[in-house]
């Protein structure tokens, strides 16, 4: 496995451990917040998904990496900051407050993420393997998705 590979995959496995927990913590969750959990289990999901076609070049298929980028881009952007209303802190959530005091902040990374997720749908529907343009646009990718949960999500 070569470097970039290994880094991609490094970058993912950070995304995935700040993702995972979420199917446990959907108890009790009604209204916005289990949309949002809900939302964010879909993108753990995707990124688990191209995460191991990063891992594994013999499991790569373009075609399939492309539409579950996209399912990302889709729930990136405006999508995902709907399901933060003003004020939709009530548990199990794991918003953290700083969301709606640094609101133009979160809008941004969640914009990034629909741009990265879109440039990295475009590289992988053409390509035969996990190339360094690929692999790059799935660490950016996951280092968005990083960044917003160490901001703006709650370590439970």
């Amino acid at each position: 496995m070569s470097n970039s590979i290994r880094r991609a995959a490094a970058a993912t496995l950070l995304a995935t451990v700040l993702s995972s927990g979420a199917a446990g913590a959907h108890g009790g969750a009604m209204g916005v917040v289990k949309e949002r959990m809900d939302l964010m289990e879909r993108l753990g999901d995707a990124m688990k998904a191209i995460a191991g076609m990063m891992k594994d070049p013999a499991a790569f298929d373009g075609g399939d990496l492309a539409r579950r980028a996209e399912a990302i881009e889709a729930h990136g952007g405006d999508a995902l900051t709907a399901v933060f209303p003003t004020g939709s802190r009530e548990p199990p959530s794991e918003a953290r407050a700083e969301i709606w005091t640094e609101w133009a902040r979160f809008e941004g990374l969640a914009r990034d993420l629909s741009a990265e997720a879109r440039r990295l749908a475009d590289l992988a529907a053409a390509a035969p393997a996990p190339t360094p343009d690929v692999v790059a646009a799935f660490r950016a990718t996951a280092q968005t998705c990083g960044a917003c949960h160490k901001a703006f999500r709650e370590k439970k």
